[in-house]
């Protein structure tokens, strides 16, 4: 149980980290744009 839970997860993790990072990255964009114009 506890192998195929890590056999999923490492294969799930880097799916998730890179989501996570482009969704700052698109957060972090709209941020500056938005200061930008007000």
């Amino acid at each position: 149980m506890t192998l195929a839970l890590l056999g999923f997860s490492k294969q799930l993790l880097p799916r998730l980290l890179r989501h996570i990072c482009l969704v700052l990255l698109f957060f972090n964009v709209g941020l500056i744009r938005w200061q930008g114009t007000v």
